[in-house]
């Protein structure tokens, strides 16, 4: 009696991948900039290895054997050094600490993981989810918010079917889909990933418009539109630019 909804990616082929410090376990579906890495923690600083091809511009990373954070790594919280973590789970901003990602960026190849528990207990296994973007399917950037209702334009180069937004400082993570939200100007259809006991929120307060070529912030809401504040976000598209129509 109740509806669902949920959103999808498609892995490869199971392979194991020896390119880092240790050996992982990778599903890789580099067309779709979209891979999987299992692995086990030993409580060192060390590299794992994927099977995207290119730098991930996204991870998450969580463990398996623990009750922890999922920790989130955005190539826009801190492109520099990678000193800077989220959590899907908790609405805290980006935090500073250098035994998550061991102040050091993904690479084509491997990614690194510090001390710390969330991310590399020793003989706890792990699952990490990398995201690149991918010309006219993803997008994964950042935009600055204007508080205004007439809120920010952001290019996408394709019409999205999912869109995810996270303020940097404090706030939610927010979740639309163009199967839940059919059209424009009107109350948006929106769920957050951090939520656990939270219905669906169906309100203009949370006003976004799906366009031929990317979205455009309808709402001044703080969590997603806060004046200058720094908006992330993921957005996969409903067809490739070339077939996409406007609303």
């Amino acid at each position: 009696g109740k509806t669902f909804v949920s959103w999808n990616w498609k892995g490869g082929s199971s392979t194991s991948n020896s390119s880092g410090d240790v050996t992982s376990t990778v599903r890789a579906n580099a067309t779709a900039g979209f891979c999987i890495v299992g692995d086990t923690g030993n409580g060192n600083d060390h590299t794992i290895g994927h099977g995207l091809g290119v730098k991930p511009d996204m991870m998450i990373r969580k463990a398996r054997g623990r009750d922890d954070n999922w920790v989130v790594y955005h190539k826009d919280a801190d492109a520099t050094d990678a000193t800077e973590y989220l959590e899907l789970n908790t609405n805290n901003g980006q935090q500073n600490y250098h035994e998550i990602w061991n102040d050091t960026p993904p690479t084509s190849s491997v990614f690194t993981v510090g001390s710390d528990t969330s991310v590399n207990e020793d003989t706890t296994g792990y699952i990490t989810y990398l995201f690149s973007s991918v010309a006219g399917y993803s997008k994964i950037g950042k935009f600055d918010g204007n508080g205004n209702v007439n809120g920010p334009y952001v290019f996408l180069g394709f019409r999205p079917a999912f869109i995810m937004i996270k303020n940097t400082s404090t706030g939610h993570w927010y979740m639309w889909d163009s199967t839940r939200q059919t059209t424009n100007e009107a109350e948006a259809k929106v769920l957050w990933a951090n939520y656990v006991d939270e219905v669906e929120g169906d309100s203009t307060a949370y006003a976004i418009d799906f366009l031929s070529n990317g979205f455009k912030v309808r709402n001044a809401e703080s969590d997603t539109n806060s004046n200058n504040s720094h908006q992330l976000y993921l957005a996969y598209a409903e067809t490739p630019f070339k077939y996409a129509n406007a609303r």
